[in-house]
C-alpha cells in the first residue's frame, strides 16, 4: 500500500542528488511511497517499475523484461545506499537512511518486513555494486544529504556515509557494542533497541568516523546507563553517538565531583607537600658545616 511521504526543499542541491540521473531521483522517491513506515518494502521489479510507471513505455524505463529499470535499480542502489536483499525467498530493498529524513509519528513499533540480510536479492546487482559494503568512489553518497535535515538539532546530526556505510554486512566488534548496549537497556527495565542496520550504522561510524574505541564506547555505554538521568535517554546506538561527547565530559565532570576522588587528590597533594619539606631538610642536614665540640 502506496504512503503518503515528505520531501524537502534541499533535495533538488543535494550534490547526493546531483550525482543521480533524473530517473534516478524519480525512482527513489517512488520508493519512499512504496515503502513502509520503517523504509523497507518489496522489490519485485515488475511491480515496482509498474507502481513508478504507471503510464509510461519507453525504452529508457522498460522494454517488457525489466532491463532498463534494472539499470535504474542499480543506480538507485549506488548512489542512495539502498540495500537489495532477499529475505524467506522473496526480494525486498530497504533505505539506510530512512529514520534521517523521515519521521513517522505514527508507526508501527517494527516493519511488516524482514531486517536486511546478507544474502543480495539480485545477482545483476552484486555484479553492479562489487559488495554491499561499498558504492561507486566517484559518486558522492550523504546519508542525509537527499534532503538536507535542517532545522533540529537532531536533524542536523546527517552524515557523509559514502563508501563506508556497512548495511548487510555485520562486524564482530559492533556486535559486541550492541550486545552490550542492548544488555544494559534490559536491566534497567526498558525495551530493548531493535538491532537493525541504523543501529549497527551509529556503532560502525562511532568507530571508523568519530574514532572512538571499542573500550571507549562500552564505557560511555556503562555510564549512560549507570546515571539516573541518562539511563532514560540513551535508549539505541543512535541516541549513544549524538550524546557521546556530552556523556564524556558529564563523566569527567561527575568523576571530579566524587567525595573519594576529592579525598585522593587533597592526599596526594599534602603528600607532596610532606615530601617536600622532608627533602629540603635532609639537603639542609647534609649541607649544615661540621660542628666540633671543644675538649
Amino acid at each position: 500500500m502506496a504512503r503518503i511521504r515528505t520531501i524537502k526543499p534541499e533535495f533538488w542541491s543535494s550534490p547526493s542528488v546531483a550525482k543521480a540521473s533524473p530517473l534516478a531521483r524519480l525512482t527513489f522517491i517512488a520508493m519512499w511511497n512504496w515503502a513502509d513506515d520503517h523504509g523497507r518494502g518489496t522489490s519485485n521489479l515488475k511491480e515496482l517499475e509498474g507502481f513508478i510507471f504507471p503510464n509510461d513505455d519507453v525504452s529508457e524505463l522498460s522494454s517488457g523484461n525489466t532491463v532498463h529499470f534494472r539499470d535504474l535499480v542499480a543506480e538507485v542502489a549506488a548512489c542512495f545506499n539502498v540495500v537489495f536483499y532477499e529475505a524467506e525467498g522473496r526480494p525486498y530493498y530497504a533505505i539506510t537512511t530512512w529514520d534521517d529524513h523521515q519521521r513517522n509519528e505514527r508507526r508501527a513499533s517494527q516493519s511488516k518486513y524482514p531486517e536486511p540480510t546478507g544474502k543480495p536479492a539480485f545477482s545483476w546487482l552484486v555484479a553492479e555494486i562489487p559488495s554491499q559494503r561499498t558504492v561507486d568512489p566517484n559518486i558522492s553518497v550523504t546519508g542525509t544529504g537527499e534532503q538536507g535535515n535542517s532545522g533540529t538539532e537532531e536533524e542536523e546530526q546527517g552524515e557523509d556515509i559514502s563508501s563506508e556505510v556497512a548495511t548487510a554486512t555485520t562486524r564482530p566488534d559492533v556486535e559486541a557494542i550492541l550486545d552490550h548496549l542492548e544488555s544494559k537497556i534490559k536491566d534497567n527495565g526498558a525495551r530493548t533497541p531493535t538491532r537493525g542496520t541504523k543501529a549497527r550504522d551509529a556503532v560502525r561510524l562511532m568507530l571508523d568516523r568519530d574514532g572512538r574505541t571499542q573500550d571507549q564506547v562500552i564505557a560511555a555505554i556503562d555510564y549512560a546507563t549507570g546515571d539516573e538521568f541518562w539511563r532514560a535517554n540513551i535508549l539505541s546506538a543512535a541516541k549513544l553517538r549524538e550524546k557521546y561527547d556530552q556523556l564524556s565530559l558529564n563523566a569527567q565532570r561527575d568523576k571530579w565531583k566524587r567525595p573519594t576522588d576529592r579525598n585522593e587528590r587533597k592526599m596526594q597533594f599534602w603528600q607532596s607537600e610532606v615530601d617536600q619539606a622532608r627533602a629540603f631538610d635532609e639537603n639542609q642536614q647534609t649541607n649544615r658545616p661540621l660542628e666540633i665540640e671543644a675538649s
